[in-house]
């Protein structure tokens, strides 16, 4: 019906010729045809880019007590220093995410001419971030840096850095997601006494939302938010308690290991004591992790520890703490 309406004469641009309907926007309302092939393609591979003609745009000379140009002052040839100061500025971990954006990004592109091209500009702001690039999109290695640096005046700046500049370095307000399945160990009200002592939000989540008890019977948790309507991205960080009953429960539970994997994925931290050790080891984290009674594990932002209490004070409370804002 929509499609017969909007064919009437009152209700079409005049000039519009049904036959040559090459429009883009094509989601209306009871919109059914399918079409075929890219709704938009790039000048660069549609044969019709100006830089590649090698002759660009050029404006008409038209006098007006003068000659009209397109021109732009000499500020506009500098397009790296900012860039290149700005990346220089980063932590480690924040090149890390920079370069991880740049791959995500640079992933969905299916023109490989058009990823090399990327690739060869990035070399201008920094040779390590195109050839950590290059590597992982499966690029050549970038061509030789061509554009001239105008020096910003300093080489860094702790302001432009997140973990530098310390304005975030807390777990206040962080959303904690503590995994539980019946049977779970004392752990997990140690450890919520710590974060809330820190000022972070303990958020449990389970299988269903019935109250879940503990190993010894004596108590139960009510939790939040269950494995299969909650998602990764709603916390900040994960605990997986120890206790045999609820680990066991919580390695046959594929809606809980996908969140722990996204999780890990994502970046956010993650805690696992005693058994709860072993959900790691199942998903195949390629992270260090406690073996022995007493020790703690920390890397790449996830804890690990086996028969060590988990106090505001003790070594599991900071070291939450800091995996929390190195991940983020």
């Amino acid at each position: 019906m929509l499609k017969k309406s909007t064919k009437k004469s009152n209700n079409v641009t005049v000039g519009f010729n049904f036959l040559l309907d090459k429009r883009t926007h094509r989601d209306g309302l009871m919109q059914t045809r399918i079409t075929k092939g890219l709704n938009v393609r790039g000048s660069s591979i549609n044969g019709g880019c100006p830089f590649l003609s090698g002759k660009g745009y050029n404006a008409y000379p038209e006098p007006v007590g003068g000659v009209k140009e397109a021109k732009r002052s000499a500020s506009f040839g500098d397009h790296f220093s900012q860039a290149k100061l700005f990346y220089d500025s980063m932590t480690p971990v924040e090149q890390a995410h920079i370069q991880s954006a740049f791959v995500f990004e640079l992933s969905k592109l299916f023109d490989p001419k058009i990823q090399q091209r990327v690739v060869d500009l990035l070399n201008n702001v920094d040779a390590g971030l195109a050839e950590a690039i290059a590597h992982r999109i499966g690029a050549m290695p970038p061509a030789k840096a061509t554009a001239k640096i105008v020096s910003p005046g300093v080489a860094t700046s702790n302001n432009l850095s997140i973990i530098k500049s310390q304005k975030y370095d807390s777990i206040a307000g962080r959303m904690v997601a503590i995994l539980l399945m019946p049977g779970y160990d004392s752990s997990v009200h140690e450890l919520v006494y710590a974060i809330k002592a820190a000022g972070a939000v303990p958020c449990v989540v389970s299988a269903t939302p019935a109250p879940v008890p503990d190993a010894s019977g004596s108590a139960k948790i009510t939790p939040s938010f269950t494995f299969f309507a909650s998602s990764s991205t709603q916390f900040d960080a994960f605990f997986i308690p120890g206790g045999r009953k609820h680990v066991d429960a919580l390695l046959g539970d594929a809606t809980a290991l996908v969140q722990i994997a996204e999780g890990f994925k994502h970046l956010k931290a993650i805690c696992a004591v005693n058994e709860g050790v072993e959900v790691l080891a199942r998903l195949g984290l390629q992270v260090g992790k406690a073996a022995t009674d007493g020790q703690v594990v920390e890397g790449f932002g996830v804890v690990t520890a086996i028969g060590v209490g988990t106090g505001v004070g003790g070594k599991i409370g900071q070291a939450v703490g800091a995996a929390v804002g190195a991940a983020s």
